[in-house]
């Protein structure tokens, strides 16, 4: 018996559509566990993916197993409304947790340590 043309890439295309679709279910899944493995917070850090400082913070945030929200910022000053609106200037970053406010990465790693690190569990 003879299959028709073309079968074999069809049952091809098939099973790597098959792949395909269960990979992107495990990555998704992956995605959404990684996102809630953390302790949950209301922190918003106003950063930039290249600032340096900022690259700090989420480090701190990361090994205490903080979630937090992130604000990108544009690169100008001029263009950071949202960051002075917060906290009445433009550097970054800014770590916005409930009333506190703080704009240097100097005032935020210790403040991170003292208020969610081991110390503040006992």
């Amino acid at each position: 018996m003879r299959s028709r043309p073309g079968a074999a890439s069809e049952s091809f295309i098939a099973r790597m559509y098959a792949i395909a679709c269960t990979t992107a279910r495990n990555l998704f899944a992956a995605a959404h566990v990684q996102a809630s493995m953390g302790r949950a917070t209301d922190m918003v850090l106003y950063q930039a993916e290249w600032c340096p400082y900022c690259a700090r913070v989420r480090k701190k945030l990361t090994d205490l197993l903080l979630d937090y929200k992130t604000v990108n910022v544009p690169h100008s000053h001029a263009e950071r409304a949202e960051v002075k609106a917060v906290s009445n200037q433009t550097s970054i970053p800014v770590l916005v947790d409930g009333d506190v406010i703080l704009d240097d990465d100097d005032d935020i790693i210790p403040y991170l340590e003292k208020t969610y690190g081991a110390a503040a569990a006992t």
